[in-house]
């Protein structure tokens, strides 16, 4: 509950101040916002001070500071899990959907059944996470290897992954390839072609997770593959969509209300803000956060909070 003086001034300091100015003689009221950080703090219920005729005036502005929930937030949100860390069944309960590490880059069988059977448990998507065969880097260096080799590779991983959820009864929503495979997808056509021709193959209903604005979207778009567009609330972003290197020390962000303000961003705009300060327009549908960050549970469960969801 927010509490406010007579004049309409907040009691509570905090980082979202209005100041309200009401003439009385002409009904005008007058709105001067100084500043917004927190949609939640959009006091909507300070219009049972005021008559119909400033209510209706200040419901001019009342879209602008949509408060989200359920209903309006833009995003599913996702996690890449399995891949060897503890907090599985801490993340999971915040989460649309996840992708689960098949072992390319981390995960076995047994991982893979957990996490699937966690999943299961929240009535959360699950989807296969298959990466460039690469255990010591964790599949986040691009490797050389031929078309037909990784081919090979994404095959055995992705059908060990779909025996054990044939196993444990649960349809795979997703492929979404994994770090340096995921990246070099979007720009490189013989990389992509080889994933969409698995999916188009042998996991015909199942989604791409896919970077926006990217060329295996558009690929799969032209083949009839169904996509999903994956931002993420984690990462920092350059000017021309790619991720920030993770050498850099700004790759990844691990300050939740940082993340939170990301995606207040993205929702809010359509747009990404990029590290040199430039916007990108995007169309997303699913945001990721990385399990791996260090941060992970508290920045979900501040997402949770701050968007109602």
């Amino acid at each position: 509950m927010l509490y406010y003086n007579q004049d309409g001034r907040r009691k509570s300091k905090d980082r979202c101040t209005f100041v309200f100015r009401l003439r009385h003689d002409s009904g005008i009221l007058a709105i001067f916002i100084e500043r917004v950080h927190n949609l939640h703090e959009v006091p909507i219920h300070i219009l049972d001070l005021f008559d119909k005729t400033i209510k209706n005036k200040f419901d001019e502005l009342i879209p602008k500071f949509t408060i989200m929930n359920k209903q309006n937030f833009p995003f599913d949100i996702n996690c890449d899990l399995g891949e060897g860390l503890p907090n599985g069944a801490l993340l999971m309960p915040y989460l649309g959907s996840c992708n689960i590490a098949c072992g390319g880059h981390a995960g076995n069988e047994s991982s893979i059944r957990e996490t699937i059977r966690l999943a299961k448990l929240h009535q959360v998507k699950i989807g296969a996470h298959p990466s460039y065969p690469d255990l010591k880097n964790f599949g986040r260096v691009k490797m050389d290897i031929s078309m037909e080799s990784l081919k090979k590779s994404l095959m055995a991983q992705l059908s060990l992954f779909q025996d054990i959820s044939k196993e444990e009864n649960v349809n795979i929503h997703h492929i979404k390839p994994h770090g340096a495979l995921y990246n070099f997808s979007a720009t490189d056509l013989d990389t992509a072609n080889v994933i969409l021709d698995i999916l188009q193959e042998k996991f015909p209903g199942c989604h791409l997770y896919c970077p926006p604005n990217s060329l295996v979207e558009r690929l799969a778009l032209e083949r009839g593959i169904a996509i999903k567009r994956e931002v993420f609330g984690d990462r920092n972003y350059n000017d021309d969509g790619s991720l920030v290197n993770r050498a850099l020390p700004n790759a990844v962000i691990t300050d939740a209300g940082q993340v939170v303000e990301h995606i207040k961003f993205m929702a809010e705009n359509g747009e990404i803000r990029t590290v040199n300060g430039n916007n990108i327009i995007v169309q997303a549908d699913t945001v990721c956060i990385h399990g791996d960050n260090p941060n992970a549970v508290r920045i979900l469960k501040n997402i949770r909070k701050y968007f109602n969801l």
